[in-house]
């Protein structure tokens, strides 16, 4: 499974998306056999690493930011993605206006993660991991169609400067996002402990 964060230059929001989830990752598929992440920005300066304030603010977090270098969006990357994750409803559209086919699979990442708070996925919903983390993204935009939420509401702020307070706001509430997003998709028990078969769930997964 393929997920990609989107922000508008690929420094700023989907950056400190993109090493968290690598880094909770690192802990819950280890040999990445079942999630694969990358970010990419709608108007990226291509090569662009995190600002000097970011990195500070990551750094706190225990994150390594030095590496990463800012990537365009394509429509091959989100053709190929299985959850595309923005940082805003602007990135959103543009995505869509991009791969129009991936309306099901595209949510902003705040958006994801209330849909999945009130799911409450707490069983796998299929017995192999990698079919439980397809399910997961049918569960959230069949869920979506029934959310109503006031324009902007689930936006993160975009497009910052060396304001640390803001950034620690924005890298606490990205580190939030992305661990329920991933906690839902991967059960660490399919990736700590995996069975012969998980077991399947009740009736429904949502509470």
């Amino acid at each position: 499974m393929r997920i990609v964060f989107v922000c508008t230059t690929n420094v700023w929001g989907s950056a400190m998306a993109d090493l968290v989830a690598r880094s909770l990752l690192s802990e819950w598929d280890p040999d990445r056999q079942l999630i694969q992440v990358e970010s990419v920005g709608v108007r990226a300066q291509v090569g662009a690493s995190i600002p000097l304030p970011a990195q500070r603010v990551l750094t706190d977090l225990g994150l390594e930011a030095g590496e990463h270098r800012a990537r365009w969006m394509k429509p091959d990357v989100l053709a190929a993605a299985d959850l595309v994750l923005t940082m805003g409803e602007v990135q959103r559209n543009a995505a869509l206006g991009m791969n129009p086919l991936g309306l099901r699979s595209t949510f902003t990442l705040l958006e994801a993660s209330r849909l999945l708070d009130a799911l409450a996925v707490t069983a796998p919903l299929a017995p192999e991991a990698e079919r439980h983390a397809r399910a997961v993204v049918t569960e959230m935009a069949a869920a979506r169609r029934f959310r109503a939420a006031v324009a902007g509401t689930d936006d993160l702020p975009d497009l910052l400067g060396d304001d640390l307070a803001a950034l620690r706001a924005l890298a606490e509430q990205v580190q939030i996002a992305v661990r329920t997003v991933l906690h839902a998709v991967v059960l660490p028990e399919f990736a700590v402990a995996p069975t012969e078969e998980a077991p399947r769930p009740a009736a429904s997964a949502v509470a």
